[in-house]
């Protein structure tokens, strides 16, 4: 069964939330890692004023809002291939991310 547009943006809209926690995990933001997420962002059925919403978020230092686990449980290795995408994107993946990638995995149980 295959989804629809609007469930795979919404599941796109949950990765990019879950990105930006990988993103901002070793308390640094690259040029790269925004540049990567931004392109990620772009090639998905992302609504671009969902996409703007998290930006702002970031750049202004508000909390970022929290994936849905429950939804990105149903692709788990989606998630994990992208969220490893992110972390190497600025080409240094340091012990913070690690135990962010880490915990992902977990949480998505794998």
């Amino acid at each position: 069964m295959t989804q629809s547009p609007r469930d795979d943006s919404r599941f796109y809209t949950e990765v990019l939330k879950l990105l930006l926690q990988v993103i901002t995990s070793d308390d640094q933001l690259e040029p790269e890692e925004l540049q990567e997420f931004s392109t990620v962002a772009s090639g998905w059925n992302v609504p671009p004023d969902q996409v703007t919403a998290l930006l702002a978020c970031l750049k202004e230092g508000k909390p970022l809002p929290a994936p849905d686990m429950g939804l990105l449980r149903s692709r788990p290795q989606d998630v994990i291939q992208a969220a490893r995408m992110m972390a190497a994107s600025d080409q240094h993946v340091d012990s913070d991310e690690i135990g962010m990638l880490m915990e992902i995995r977990t949480l998505l149980g794998i």
